[in-house]
């Protein structure tokens, strides 16, 4: 037997044991051995970052409509204000007009 075949052998049992099921339990061990603690087992879980992708959707959401009606209002505040220079522009206009056959 060669030194590389013993660590060979040495290495498939200790991942045989990190990766085998103690009895009675549905989950795998810990291949590493390190014990996670709750919030960082809450960060790494896929439940937790579906709430976060969520959560981000519905600010980015609430954020953009948000932005949409105030742009929506500066567009009707300056159509109000183009409305009444148009107006003020033909009487203007108007007046020209007027003193222009005057004279």
């Amino acid at each position: 037997m060669k030194i590389g075949d013993s660590m060979s052998d040495e290495l498939n049992a200790s991942l045989q044991k990190a990766y085998s099921k103690p009895e009675g339990s549905l989950h795998a061990t810990n291949p590493v051995g390190n014990k996670s603690s709750g919030f960082t087992s809450l960060i790494h879980s896929l439940r937790w970052r579906g709430y976060l992708f969520n959560g981000i959707v519905l600010s980015l959401l609430l954020i953009i409509t948000f932005f949409f009606f105030s742009q929506r209002e500066q567009s009707l505040d300056q159509l109000e204000q183009y409305q009444q220079i148009q107006k003020t522009q033909e009487t203007l206009l108007q007046a020209d007009l007027i003193s222009f056959h005057v004279v």
